[in-house]
């Protein structure tokens, strides 16, 4: 099997007329926009949730959000383990997820 060498990294030959290398793709894909999604959710939500009625007293408690960055956090852990979409973050440097992948990969 014969292999391309770019940079310290080893890629196998691509076989664009394979089936399984759209549905890889597509998937790649998919997960990316589903960690935009994460990422729109997580900035549009708010830190801090009001528990109870705050006009009773003794029975509001603020509790921290961390629903929306945990959501967040597993989809890019998502797109860090897909190796498709790992591959389409390296091809297209300008194409990132919030402040996530920043990082070559």
């Amino acid at each position: 099997m014969q292999t391309m060498m770019h940079s310290r990294f080893t890629f196998p030959p691509i076989d664009a007329g394979s089936p399984d290398y759209w549905r890889d793709l597509k998937r790649g894909h998919m997960l990316i926009a589903a960690a935009h999604a994460a990422n729109a959710s997580m900035k549009a939500a708010p830190e801090f949730i009001i528990i109870g009625h705050p006009s009773k007293p003794g029975f509001a408690r603020i509790r921290a959000n961390h629903g929306p960055f945990e959501v967040f956090a597993a989809a890019c852990r998502t797109v860090e383990d897909d190796p498709a979409a790992r591959a389409i973050l390296r091809a297209n440097p300008s194409l990132h997820v919030g402040e996530y992948f920043a990082m070559p990969y």
